[in-house]
């Protein structure tokens, strides 16, 4: 890791219960290395606990065997790559290229948590002045809806705003 330019801080965990403890900590990691056949706790199992608790760092699978099936098995479960032992230049690539999706991941996140708290900020305001406030959102075809739209339409267009949310066309219509 450090020759691909990382400065890990590591901790092992080869049975459920200590994989457990790591997912539980304050500082859980940003990224997890498996065994494809670690006889205390295997990739799949690791995969399969950290998909029942949500737990969402990468896994990168690492095992002598690479055999197609158990590929194909822990990329369902949910490894963002598989590399065999000992290929440290694809491992070294592989992790940063996880981690950044991860970064990027969390950035996505925290926007997505900032533009929601400003959309309840704003329809509280809408709440208790008589104008007709809206949000328009482009859907995935391309065309613009509205995505929330102020109960002041009643006021200004004396129509309830339910019907601009299942017919944008309709607020186009009435004015």
């Amino acid at each position: 890791m450090k020759r691909g330019g990382f400065e890990p801080e590591c901790e092992s965990a080869a049975t459920r219960e200590a994989v457990e403890g790591v997912l539980a900590s304050d500082r859980p990691p940003d990224l997890v290395v498996a065994d494809l056949a670690c006889a205390g706790f295997p990739a799949i199992d690791l995969l399969a606990l950290m998909q029942g608790r949500g737990a969402d760092m990468p896994v990168i699978a690492v095992g002598e065997d690479t055999a197609v099936q158990a590929v194909v098995e822990v990329m369902k479960a949910g490894a963002c790559d598989v590399i065999a032992r000992g290929d440290l230049p694809r491992f070294a690539a592989a992790a940063g290229i996880a981690l950044r999706r991860r970064q990027t991941q969390r950035s996505v996140q925290a926007e997505q948590r900032r533009q929601r708290d400003l959309g309840v900020c704003v329809q509280g305001v809408a709440a208790v002045v008589p104008a007709m406030l809206f949000r328009l959102e482009r859907d995935m075809s391309g065309s613009m809806r509205f995505g929330w739209v102020s109960d002041g339409s009643r006021m200004v267009l004396d129509t309830d705003p339910a019907n601009f949310l299942r017919d944008s066309g309709a607020f186009f219509a009435h004015v």
